[in-house]
């Protein structure tokens, strides 16, 4: 039968004594940052990478006052320089500064990584779609593509690029991992779904050409819209379009993209 009984106290292992310190709560972020601070690696890794931003962020100084070199301009009797004096990491195809156009390059870097999901103008966008200001969203496009006339194929590389075309360092893809993650990932953030389905077409990835210069790609979002994404190296001509489709309005922009 049950019924009250006395219960003798024991001492069990790990509990808690007297005088013992407790750990006051934290909020996430303050937890975050003393895990980050704890690791080494991670904190290191940010400085880099806070460096890195801050050198791309001035590269005009560093033109003017280190690599006396204009990112753009051409010195055809120097292509293909080795790295040395006055050209520090060598020259393109094209005589142009390899470090100073490293250095600009960072700054394409940052708009990707920022200026795309942090534009005023796809913030909007994703603002009016939330809304239904464009009523139930049918298709969402995005193109982002660029070439040089009468070039046929990847660009000429140097010893610094040629990981561009060896699939092993670039992940099995070229132009897809250049610009067509960025498109897609801009209309994931627009509309504020994932993608379900996706149906891809190349003119690459196979034994003869590992890696696509061009790529088509048709998505099916979670909500039901349907998305259309080209990327490509061989276009020179490229209207680089976004464009959201809505049962009552449109969402256009051209030239969205360099």
């Amino acid at each position: 039968m049950l019924g009250p009984s006395r219960v003798t106290e024991i001492d069990m292992p790990g509990g808690a004594f007297e005088g013992e310190a407790t750990r006051p709560a934290q909020s996430y972020w303050n937890e975050s940052w003393e895990r980050l601070r704890a690791n080494r690696i991670g904190v290191a890794a940010g400085i880099l990478i806070l460096i890195l931003a801050l050198i791309a962020l001035a590269a005009p100084l560093f033109s003017q006052f280190l690599t006396h070199f204009d990112p753009a301009r051409q010195h055809l009797i120097d292509n293909f320089r080795s790295p040395g004096r006055p050209y520090l990491l060598g020259t393109d195809e094209l005589g142009r500064d390899e470090l100073t156009r490293l250095i600009y390059g960072g700054r394409v870097t940052l708009g990707v990584a920022f200026n795309l999901r942090q534009h005023p103008a796809y913030r909007r966008a994703r603002e009016l779609v939330a809304a239904g200001a464009l009523g139930r969203i049918v298709l969402a496009q995005a193109q982002w593509a660029f070439g040089v006339r009468g070039r046929d194929g990847s660009p000429p590389r140097t010893p610094l690029t040629q990981w561009w075309d060896t699939p092993e360092l670039i992940g099995g893809a070229s132009t897809m991992m250049g610009t067509g993650v960025h498109s897609v990932d801009l209309l994931r953030f627009v509309l504020g779904a994932e993608v379900d389905e996706i149906t891809a077409v190349t003119d690459g990835q196979t034994v003869a050409r590992p890696l696509e210069q061009l790529a088509c790609l048709t998505l099916r979002f979670d909500n039901g819209t349907l998305g259309q994404v080209v990327a490509s190296r061989l276009l020179p001509d490229s209207r680089n379009d976004f464009r959201v489709y809505g049962i009552t309005g449109l969402i256009a922009s051209e030239e969205w993209l360099p």
